[in-house]
């Protein structure tokens, strides 16, 4: 059975790889705030309409009729050239044009910023002017149209009233008397509309700016919000792709995991250091070793994993040094102890495996493999193991520090050089 980790597991052991997605983001928001000047901003206030507005909904309705005129590229371009700065009109109109309501009176603030104070206070003003003066225009061009074609109506009607009391004469008729009084109910609707529409063209408050823009103000850093947008996005980007290239390529991180992966005990971690060696350390190890092959009544163990074939050789050599010395420490430490029998330890060779296969001893593999490893580099010892039939017994991690360079090792069987030294709980790692 497959040993998967948990999301915390693999978080873990992928932890720089998490950190380093985490803190890019992080490092090019700094970046970017270490290279941008100071911006500024400057207000407009623009009144809209001639009375309060009542509701929320309605300031929206004019919040939104003045952002839709003070973003508009051709708008925002005339006073771009009104105010004689050298800014481009799309951009300015994407990024650098607020409009807000302010409460539900009937004015909104229009805001806009600029790396430069002067160019902000210009253009703020020069962008409050296009806007009134569009919406004046507007206003004024529907009044006017509503104007004239009630004129053309009361006109109409007036011709058609004078007609008939030149056809009717002295003794009107019942049906005389009844348009008569249909026309003049019509002249006077549209006589009390005219009256109307005169009365709002006089109180019509007309779009305009109060008073002049503000001076330009530096707009508070977001640096605060943005370095914790940035970390909340790098964190999930970095979670996300560590999970994604742990469930495509999952990894072997520690002694525990292989332990698990193989569902047999670890014997902690073997370190080669050049050509110098510590015998006792090995004879540790080989001691845990050997009590494992026993409970299995194992007698030859059989090395392999995604090392390096020099290591294998150099630990399989290390191992049969410190073999031949075991029953004499046994002996020192203890006279009456009973000393555990050899096993022999050899590396598998896939090209004797049939050669193996026909011995009669009884084999189990011992797992060795490297601090970090692909979960798919220990397919073929898993395979091997399936095939024959030969239990993992143990797993051994092991790890090496260069101080010379690599000589090659060949098997036990002829005389080689080689050096080990055991990292276990409670030794004091170099």
């Amino acid at each position: 059975m497959d040993h998967e980790r948990s999301l915390t597991q693999t978080l873990w052991a992928r932890k720089y790889t998490l950190v380093l997605i985490t803190a890019a983001p992080v490092i090019v928001a700094l970046a970017l705030y270490a290279r941008a000047e100071p911006l500024y901003a400057s207000a407009v206030r623009i009144a809209i309409a001639g009375q309060p507005v009542t509701s929320s909904q309605a300031a929206d309705a004019q919040v939104a009729q003045v952002r839709a005129l003070a973003t508009s590229p051709s708008i925002v371009a005339s006073a771009i050239a009104a105010a004689g700065v050298d800014r481009d009109p799309k951009t300015t109109a994407q990024t650098a044009v607020t409009v807000d309501a302010l409460g539900t009176s009937p004015l909104t603030s229009l805001t806009v910023t600029d790396r430069n104070p002067q160019v902000a206070t210009v253009l703020s003003e020069s962008l409050a002017n296009a806007v009134t003066n569009f919406m004046t225009t507007s206003s004024l061009g529907e009044l006017r149209d509503a104007m004239r074609s009630l004129n053309k109506n009361i006109a109409a009607t007036q011709s058609d009233l004078s007609q008939l009391l030149r056809q009717t004469g002295s003794t009107p008729t019942q049906t005389e008397i009844a348009q008569i009084s249909v026309r003049e109910s019509q002249l006077s609707g549209l006589q009390a509309e005219q009256a109307s529409l005169r009365q709002q063209a006089v109180l019509t408050f007309e779009p305009h700016q109060l008073g002049a823009a503000t001076s330009a103000t530096e707009v508070p850093s977001s640096l605060p919000a943005d370095l914790a947008l940035a970390l909340v996005a790098g964190l999930l980007s970095g979670i996300a792709i560590v999970v994604v290239v742990e469930a495509l390529r999952p990894r072997v991180d520690s002694a525990e995991e292989l332990a698990g992966l193989f569902e047999a005990p670890e014997l902690g971690q073997l370190r080669l250091i050049g050509q110098d060696t510590n015998p006792t350390a090995t004879r540790v190890m080989l001691g845990r070793l050997n009590a494992v092959a026993t409970q299995h009544g194992i007698t030859d163990v059989l090395m392999s994993g995604p090392l390096e074939p020099s290591r294998l050789a150099a630990l399989e050599h290390a191992l049969d040094e410190a073999q031949r010395d075991q029953p004499i420490a046994h002996e020192r430490r203890n006279l009456n102890s009973v000393v555990p029998p050899r096993v022999r330890i050899r590396v598998l060779s896939e090209d004797h495996l049939s050669e193996l296969v026909a011995e009669p001893s009884a084999k189990g593999h011992l797992v060795v493999g490297p601090p970090t490893a692909l979960r798919q580099n220990y397919a073929d010892v898993r395979r091997t193991a399936a095939t024959t039939g030969w239990p993992v017994i143990a797993v051994l991690i092991v790890t090496t520090k260069q101080t010379t360079p690599p000589q090659e090792v060949t098997p036990r069987y002829e005389d080689s050089p080689s050096s080990a030294q055991l990292v276990t709980a409670g030794t004091e790692r170099p």
